[in-house]
């Protein structure tokens, strides 16, 4: 299995063009680990569809204001918390994170709880931001605990499934024990590692002017894999 990986493209579209101009190979799949550029959205997934190929992506904190049911093309596939899959392979992922959960419906349900007790939440209130601040935190663990729910129900075997998220989850072998792939960005940079049998890839970052806007290729051969990054 062949994917093309990206993240953090915070809505460039020269360097998704720049992408679509390079990468003349074969995927299987596009893999997009969120920040895509809120009202770029659409267009940018326009792009990527055209490389006849499931788009499987995750939403960032740049997304914020992306409703989770958006219909972005039949090819393109939001994997929050819904496993999909292709080539064999179970792809899944968790959309926002604590620093910005945008309209996450977990975060989202646990934030009214704190308004409805704090009406008048402002800086200056410690304890209202102190509830705020647990209440994100709460939000990835029961968005973990959802996404290990739904992988559990779709028999989603773990040596063949592969965990999307923006920013990288730690502590996986306690709600995704054997998980073969774990790929994120938002850390801008890549970065390949493996941790009880688990690989953990951050695909860089498109749109990245200190660092150069770059992209990953990641290749799956039986229990091999492999991910190289390239510049645009």
């Amino acid at each position: 299995m062949r994917l093309l990986a990206i993240s953090d493209i915070h809505g460039n579209m020269k360097a998704v063009r720049r992408l679509r101009g390079r990468a003349h190979d074969a995927f299987d799949a596009v893999v997009v680990a969120g920040d895509i550029g809120g009202d770029a959205a659409a267009e940018i997934m326009d792009i990527l569809a055209s490389f006849a190929c499931p788009v499987l992506y995750v939403y960032g904190n740049w997304d914020r204001r992306l409703p989770y049911d958006l219909d972005l093309g039949p090819t393109c596939h939001h994997l929050h918390l819904r496993p999909v899959e292709c080539c064999g392979w179970h792809f899944a992922g968790i959309s926002g994170l604590p620093t910005s959960w945008g309209l996450n419906p977990i975060a989202a349900a646990l934030r009214q709880n704190v308004n409805r007790k704090y009406p008048s939440a402002s800086p200056k209130n410690a304890e209202a931001m102190n509830a705020i601040r647990k209440a994100d935190r709460e939000a990835l663990l029961l968005n973990r605990s959802a996404l290990a729910a739904a992988l559990k129900e779709s028999n989603a075997a773990p040596g063949r499934t592969v965990l999307v998220a923006h920013d990288r989850l730690f502590g996986i072998d306690r709600d995704f024990p054997g998980l073969s792939l774990h790929l994120f960005g938002h850390r801008h940079g890549f970065r390949m590692t493996s941790h009880n049998g688990t690989t953990f890839v951050n695909v860089s970052a498109l749109d990245d002017p200190i660092n150069g806007d770059s992209y990953t290729i990641i290749e799956i051969d039986g229990g091999r894999i492999t991910a190289n990054p390239f510049r645009v």
